[in-house]
């Protein structure tokens, strides 16, 4: 070891940084996390300005994030949280609970680790379905709530949840119809005319005026497709040609297709 690296044991900032506990750590979520291999790690924590990096968070108040990714040929690359706007590898964000110095003897309980997928769309939109939707727009967990905090809960969630579904439909360029949170967490043997009634057989209100704000949403995203024209894609592109005029006519009847199937599949018809 020493003789493959003779200069370690010159380099008293490296040495400081190595032998650091703190930064052992880090090294571990590193691998775990970023499936690191010891190769790329040695090469990162062999250049003086990681070594700095890594122990400014670790020692300054003034640091409140490290974002760890790697590059390509698997190069691990460090920051503060000002990563490129396009990454494509998944990122380990390491944050501090409070601006101060993180404590040699209880640094494990200092830090939260996380992890952002490069697909961070994806990542959200499986967050707000499978956990914020799951314990927010659940009745069961307001016990104590009054209902117009209940209420009020379930319609932020739902007004994010289909949000997110348009914006996501937008990345990937089709028209996605968000539902409503009652029609997609209904049973099947509640889709006919049960679904708009109560416990007490009268008209469940709040979810017919849920379902018809989602009808007006739908009509506006499909408005948006149909005024869409050809003439934007020759203006908007110099040297555009015939291909151009095909490949968006092409893509307009997907789109348009996808839609009529989305509005199939909810109303069964």
């Amino acid at each position: 070891m020493a003789e493959s690296s003779p200069r370690v044991s010159l380099d008293p900032s490296r040495v400081a940084a190595v032998a650091d506990e703190r930064v052992e750590f880090i090294r571990q979520q590193a691998f775990a996390s970023l499936r690191l291999k010891t190769d790329k790690w040695n090469r990162f924590i062999a250049t003086e300005e990681n070594q700095r990096l890594l122990l400014d968070f670790l020692d300054k108040g003034c640091h409140q994030r490290l974002v760890l990714l790697t590059g390509p040929g698997g190069k691990l690359h460090a920051g503060d949280g000002q990563t490129p706007a396009l990454w494509k590898s998944k990122l380990l964000c390491i944050l501090k609970k409070r601006n101060t110095k993180v404590s040699q003897s209880n640094f494990r309980r200092e830090l939260w680790l996380g992890e952002v997928s490069s697909q961070s769309l994806e990542q959200v939109s499986v967050l707000v379905s499978e956990v914020l939707v799951s314990i927010l727009a659940n009745t069961r967990n307001h016990g104590g709530w009054p209902q117009a905090v209940s209420e009020d809960v379930r319609k932020h969630i739902e007004k994010l949840k289909s949000r997110l579904t348009t914006l996501r439909g937008r990345a990937e360029g089709r028209t996605l119809l968000p539902l409503p949170l009652c029609v997609e967490q209904a049973d099947e043997e509640d889709e006919k005319g049960a679904l708009f009634r109560s416990a007490e057989g009268s008209i469940d209100l709040p979810l017919l005026y849920s379902i018809e704000t989602m009808v007006i949403q739908w009509t506006q995203q499909m408005w948006e497709v149909l005024q869409k024209d050809s003439s934007q894609v020759l203006l908007r592109e110099d040297s555009a040609g015939p291909d151009a005029e095909i490949n968006f006519w092409v893509t307009q009847k997907d789109d348009l297709l996808g839609i009529q199937k989305q509005v199939r599949a909810i109303t069964g018809f």
